[in-house]
């Protein structure tokens, strides 16, 4: 698939907006993670930062807010104080098959271009929608992880790089989740689990089919329900069917705590389309 290159001349048209600012060097990429300009590194070597552009930045910030609307019966920012939010992720586990590729090694490994466009746009919508809607800040975040590849593991890479505390909710036990076959001949468990695991600031969480609020087909359902109860929100990074996603989404619905779904910032800013 074409890879996509900004640059001065073509800046309106990646943007579809006469008035983005025009005062990029020549050669310079457009990143999902210049949005909030928080990210910490560079992978591939193709992109440049864009976090010291204050026009860049207010200018995609007002465009992330026409994407995520607030709802109609809920203020754009909770006015309560906080001392913190509590942020469980779910996701699909063969990211790849989103984009209609295959994953590497049979899901041993990550395609490279979707982990980092899955994480930014992750980052982007804690950082810049969920943070500034419930009134804390990104480094007051706890982040929940279901220990699945994919998606879930993506949001523990999120934590890890930050330094936030995450709690991992894993089905019936680490032992038993480490060692699970493939699933539709892709590995269904997170890929660096010991060094998730091995984390300072990670605190294990195992659930089996006797969790309350049961009785559960499946662990991986329990896992679910834990996973919603220990959060104060739930967010979904979720674009097809997906039992388990819809699953936990429901039950976040249930309880009240379902934030909403990360969306793709459209295909003009999309790499991978």
């Amino acid at each position: 698939m074409a890879k996509t290159k900004t640059t001065t001349s073509d800046i309106a048209q990646f943007t579809g907006h006469p008035e983005f600012p025009n005062n990029l060097a020549k050669g310079q990429g457009l990143r999902l993670g210049d949005i909030t300009g928080l990210f910490t590194g560079i992978e591939g070597g193709r992109f440049v930062v864009l976090a010291t552009d204050q026009g860049v930045r207010k200018f995609l910030s007002t465009k992330l807010q026409e994407l995520y609307p607030p709802a109609q019966d809920a203020p754009a920012t909770d006015t309560s104080p906080a001392s913190g939010r509590i942020v469980a992720v779910t996701g699909h586990v063969d990211i790849e098959a989103v984009f209609r590729r295959a994953p590497p090694l049979e899901g041993a490994a990550y395609d490279p271009e979707i982990r980092v466009r899955v994480g930014e746009e992750l980052s982007c919508y804690l950082e810049t929608i969920l943070c500034v809607r419930r009134g804390v800040a990104p480094a007051e975040l706890t982040i929940v992880s279901g220990m699945a590849r994919g998606v879930d593991e993506i949001a523990a890479f999120y934590a890890m790089d930050r330094g936030l505390p995450l709690i991992c909710v894993v089905p019936n036990s680490v032992r038993w989740h480490q060692s699970r076959p493939a699933v539709k001949g892709v590995r269904a468990q997170a890929i660096e689990y010991q060094r998730i695991l091995a984390y300072e600031r990670v605190r294990v969480m195992e659930v089996n089919k006797d969790y309350p609020g049961g009785p559960y087909p499946y662990s991986n359902f329990a896992r679910n329900q834990a996973l919603v109860d220990v959060a104060d929100e739930v967010v979904s990074w979720k674009r097809r069917d997906s039992a388990g996603t819809e699953d936990c989404v429901k039950r976040a619905r249930d309880a009240g705590k379902y934030f909403g779904n990360v969306k793709s910032l459209g295909p003009r800013a999309d790499r991978l389309e």
